[in-house]
């Protein structure tokens, strides 16, 4: 095999003829003849197999080894065939604006849940300070989430941010992923996130299908972690009650319950497409998204005036991003999210 020598049955070195009998001649005497050519066999099998056992019992621990793995790679392919991908690594995988489209998340809200809606905690020196929700999107080593999420300010410097994940809806959310900020923009309020896996145990992750809308009245279901209530995932319904127009881009207007922690979520239609990313402008201090009126005295300087917070004093609404928004947010920074739209036109109402 290969390079290694090979030593004759004989006994002699390599190469070397044996001596003829005593008095004899090297090519003529009683029971020696020259070497000739070889004789082929009327059965070559019969010969191979021959030579082949021969050299098995003279070289076991080489050959038995070789046997083994071949007799291993005949059983796979006659199962059907090697997957590469079941022996690849996982963390040889690295992000790329430039990857194809992974299988979309299917199945009930509980399996989105698991597969597709992250829960996203940042961290300063070691110590979470801030978070909020996300949604995988595109290969499943992306995450669309809100800007306010993974940006620093005065009480957050971020230095880390982790990706948790869960089994089953009703567990608390475990670290799975590491992410880096790849895009983010503050006036619509939206950040990209590439993500890799902490260890072999992190679950396959499954992009949400994208899709575009504008009928209101539409019953959707937002989906995410908010503070309140813990940290478990929480699923709220709601409708789109209207649209708005802030910062040059649309925004989608819904009555459905959000709140902090809920920020870069899952806004869904009724076959579980991603349609908005919740923002909770509803809660800013401006009163935009919400009647929101400056009724008391927030700053206790023993007065209402307007250096006080707006208070919620009836109803409200939230605003979302919409996809659309999102898709062309990504598209600016080499992120197809469109790829990630139905393959048949959805079925929305224009507005007039």
């Amino acid at each position: 095999m290969g390079d290694r020598p090979v030593i004759p049955m004989s006994g002699q070195p390599a190469g070397q003829i044996p001596p003829p009998p005593s008095g004899g001649s090297p090519f003529s005497g009683v029971g020696y003849s020259a070497p000739g050519p070889k004789k082929s066999s009327r059965f070559p099998f019969k010969e191979f197999w021959k030579n082949f056992r021969r050299r098995v019992k003279r070289n076991p621990a080489v050959w038995w080894p070789i046997i083994g793995v071949v007799g291993l790679l005949v059983a796979g392919l006659a199962a059907g065939g090697i997957d590469s991908s079941d022996v690849v690594p996982r963390d040889s995988v690295s992000p790329s604006t430039s990857v194809g489209v992974a299988p979309k998340a299917t199945g009930t809200i509980n399996d989105l849940i698991v597969h597709s809606i992250v829960s996203i905690i940042v961290y300063e020196d070691g110590e979470p300070c801030s978070g909020g929700s996300g949604s995988v999107v595109v290969d499943g080593l992306h995450i669309l989430t809100n800007h306010h999420v993974v940006t620093s300010d005065e009480d957050c410097t971020i230095d880390e941010i982790r990706i948790q994940t869960v089994k089953n809806s009703g567990d608390l959310p475990k670290d799975s992923f590491v992410g880096e900020v790849l895009a983010s923009d503050e006036d619509i309020d939206l950040a990209l996130l590439t993500i890799k896996p902490i260890d072999r145990n992190a679950p396959v992750l499954r992009p949400l299908e994208l899709a575009t809308t504008n009928a209101v009245g539409q019953d959707i279901v937002v989906v995410g972690f908010p503070v309140i209530g813990g940290e478990s995932v929480t699923v709220s319904k709601g409708i789109i009650s209207g649209f708005a127009f802030e910062y040059g881009v649309e925004w989608i207007k819904t009555d459905a319950a959000i709140s902090g922690g809920n920020s870069g979520g899952a806004a869904l239609d009724s076959k579980k497409r991603l349609i908005g990313i919740p923002t909770m402008l509803s809660q800013s201090s401006d009163g935009r998204g919400a009647d929101c009126r400056k009724v008391a005295d927030t700053n206790g300087d023993g007065k209402v005036d307007e250096n006080d917070t707006c208070v919620g004093v009836g109803g409200s609404f939230s605003l979302m991003a919409t996809s659309a928004t999102a898709i062309k947010f990504a598209k600016s920074h080499g992120v197809d999210l469109a790829r990630s739209l139905p393959s048949t036109p959805s079925t929305t109402v224009p507005r007039k």
